[in-house]
């Protein structure tokens, strides 16, 4: 594989990955969106339960309540769970969250080291292509006599009924 080749095969790679890491940041910052909401939800709830919480632990009407019912404590330890179980969950969400900052943050600067490689693949494909057209046409089997020939016989088999060929490239092949 020549240098050309190598290069086309690199940059060729560039773009497939620079398109891969375009798709990859928009899941990623859709997947933000979603987070940051859940997050804030989950911040809410923590904060409702805690209420919950401190309104039972205070001498307040619904503790009194639930004191001659005799089911404070049990009550209040409910309210304890359901604190601990919001603040694990939104301390769940908040490092996901976190984590997929992250990640963006690390694709964003791939994606930059990446700029511009379309363009190179463009121009370095344009370049071989050029070359390959000086190449061809100074030392291709096209350019001899013989494919010359070769080439008018098959037009002449190949030609559709009642269309014209150049007739005078044809008898200059011979």
């Amino acid at each position: 594989m020549t240098n050309a080749d190598e290069e086309l095969r690199q940059l060729q790679q560039q773009v497939a990955r620079r398109d891969k890491l375009k798709e990859t940041l928009e899941d990623l910052k859709t997947q933000q969106q979603d987070l940051a909401l859940r997050e804030r939800q989950l911040a809410v709830q923590v904060q409702r339960e805690a209420e919950d919480v401190r309104q039972l632990e205070k001498h307040t009407m619904t503790a009194l309540f639930y004191s001659i019912l005799g089911k404070r404590a049990e009550k209040m330890e409910k309210e304890r769970r359901e604190a601990r179980s919001a603040a694990v969950e939104h301390e769940e969400a908040a490092r996901r969250l976190e984590e997929v900052q992250r990640e963006i943050r690390r694709a964003s600067d791939e994606l930059e080291g990446l700029v511009g490689c379309g363009q190179r693949y463009q121009r370095a494909l344009f370049q071989k292509t050029e070359a390959l057209k000086a190449a061809g046409s100074a030392g291709s089997p096209r350019a001899s006599p013989a494919w010359r020939r070769t080439s008018a016989r098959s037009m002449k088999r190949c030609r559709p009924a009642g269309m014209r060929w150049n007739w005078r490239w044809i008898s200059n092949a011979k």
